[in-house]
């Protein structure tokens, strides 16, 4: 970003995630205990071929349980400046950048499966609030769509953090 270009709003856009790792932890060790007693049970039945397979779907668990929080890291930074829209996504740090030109940028709301929110600038095309519900996707809409183009209301921006924009459509009277 340009220091001359100073940011004017940010929205970050983050997946809702249900549990915390604590409580995963917790989820894990309570799921562990009846595996290894049954296949505490499995040794001493004499079923070896069934200590392989429990271990290996048990492991299997835990690692898609870890990446599926990790994917709650996900976010997508929306930044604004008077001259520049820059779409930042990434999990722990910025993995893809695009930079739009604020003045020829318009939203797009495209139909289809699955329906998606882009930013269009003059050929260039970033899809964001992907993991959004339909109506979060919408409330975005409005929002993106006061801050692009020639008719953009810069005077009235503000700062916004959305976990999945549920606080911006709790905080309107």
């Amino acid at each position: 970003m340009n220091p001359n270009d100073p940011i004017l709003t940010r929205i970050v856009i983050r997946r809702n995630q249900s549990l915390s790792w604590r409580e995963l932890r917790r989820f894990v060790m309570g799921g562990s205990i009846p595996s290894l007693v049954f296949v505490g049970f499995a040794i001493y039945a004499g079923w070896w071929p069934i200590v392989g397979f429990c271990v290996g779907a048990f492991i299997l668990a835990v690692l898609l349980l870890c990446e599926v929080m990790a994917g709650g890291r996900d976010r997508e930074v929306v930044s604004v400046t008077a001259r520049r829209i820059v779409v930042e996504s990434g999990r722990y740090r910025p993995q893809m950048r695009v930079e739009l030109d604020r003045y020829w940028a318009r939203v797009e709301a495209r139909k289809g499966p699955p329906p998606a929110l882009a930013l269009v600038s003059r050929g260039a095309c970033v899809e964001v609030g992907a993991a959004l519900s339909e109506a979060q996707r919408k409330t975005l809409a409005r929002r993106l769509a006061a801050l692009v183009g020639p008719r953009a209301r810069l005077d009235e921006v503000a700062s916004d953090t959305l976990d999945n924009l549920v606080k911006l459509e709790a905080d309107k009277p």
